[in-house]
């Protein structure tokens, strides 16, 4: 039941906006194809900014509907959601690629959109995390209920003293998220242990954690590029209007 329930509600919020935006790129790139755009137009980030924000919402929207996360207090959410989802939309981003359901851009507009933001070099680090955990993620259950069990962490972000999206004002009980992160952990054990037998799902459980450190390293360099680099900075703003809400 709780897996049927963490699938039915991925497929619905997260894997429908994605289709919705590949609709709306090819239409952008048929329309204004890049080389034929003036130079000062040609980086607009209103394409990458409606992406980005469907991508944390249907997040959200995603969570909302787990019974353990919306039973939580409003304050908890609140806190959950901004220590984590940053660092989930790298990870959210690997199950539609993973099936076929999203291919990264590799020309026209788009692409050239997301070299600017992103730079090669931080592009080429997601392809070869995508190439590097492909067998890893072979499962369509198990980045769907990673998610779940990440949003359940006390923090998978970087701590840092002056943090632009999270606010300290709220304390929650680590013993009772722990609780609830252990419950799914052991559901995720347990169906592994059914579909892969005991040996390859402990190979699984260690290349999880070099997954998920991965994720928060390449969403530190993506904050800090975000931050740093002024043009970037209606990004930052969108994210900070999402979660500090």
């Amino acid at each position: 039941m709780y897996l049927t329930n963490v699938t039915n509600t991925y497929d619905h919020y997260c894997f429908e906006w994605i289709s919705r935006r590949l609709d709306i790129q090819e239409v952008e790139d048929t329309e204004h194809p890049l080389s034929m755009m003036p130079y000062k137009s040609r980086y607009k980030l209103q394409p990458y900014l409606k992406f980005h924000s469907d991508n944390l919402l249907s997040l959200l929207s995603f969570f909302e509907h787990i019974p353990e996360f919306r039973s939580l207090s409003n304050e908890a959410k609140k806190t959950l959601v901004q220590r984590n989802l940053r660092n989930l939309l790298r990870l959210n981003t690997t199950e539609p690629i993973r099936s076929g359901y999203f291919v990264p851009p590799a020309s026209g507009t788009a692409h050239a959109l997301w070299e600017y933001i992103f730079g090669e070099h931080m592009l080429n680090d997601f392809g070869n995390l995508m190439i590097r955990y492909r067998g890893l993620l072979k499962e369509p259950i198990f980045t769907k209920m990673l998610l779940v069990i990440m949003v359940f962490s006390s923090h998978f972000s970087v701590t840092r003293p002056n943090d632009v999206f999270h606010v300290y004002a709220c304390e929650i009980s680590s013993y009772d998220i722990f609780q609830l992160q252990s419950f799914y952990t052991t559901l995720l054990w347990k169906y592994l242990i059914y579909r892969l037998g005991e040996v390859e799902t402990i190979q699984v459980y260690t290349h999880i954690i070099g997954l998920c450190l991965k994720c928060v390293d390449m969403g530190e360099q993506v904050e800090k590029n975000f931050i740093d680099r002024e043009e970037l900075n209606e990004i930052v703003k969108l994210t900070q209007t999402i979660l500090l809400v």
